[in-house]
C-alpha cells in the first residue's frame, strides 16, 4: 500500500481534472508572451527582406569585384 493511499490519489486526480478548464481559460487569456512573439515575427520579416535585397545586389557586387580582380591582373 502506498503512503498516500488509494483514495487520496483518485481525489487528487479529480481535483486536478476539475481545475483544468479554468487553467486553460487563464492560459488562453494570458497575453504576456504575445509581444515577444510579435517582435520575433517582425525580426524574421526584416531579415527575409534583407536577404532578398542582398540576393538582388549579389550580381552587381560580383561584377564589381571581378573588375577589381581583372584590374590587378593587368598590372603585370
Amino acid at each position: 500500500m502506498s503512503a498516500l493511499g488509494e483514495g487520496s490519489s483518485s481525489a487528487l486526480f479529480i481535483k486536478v481534472f476539475a481545475m483544468l478548464p479554468s487553467s486553460l481559460r487563464g492560459f488562453a487569456r494570458d497575453e504576456s508572451g504575445a509581444t515577444s512573439i510579435e517582435y520575433a515575427l517582425i525580426a524574421s520579416i526584416v531579415s527575409l527582406a534583407i536577404i532578398g535585397g542582398l540576393t538582388g545586389v549579389r550580381a552587381s557586387l560580383i561584377g564589381i569585384f571581378d573588375s577589381v580582380v581583372a584590374g590587378f591582373g593587368q598590372t603585370n
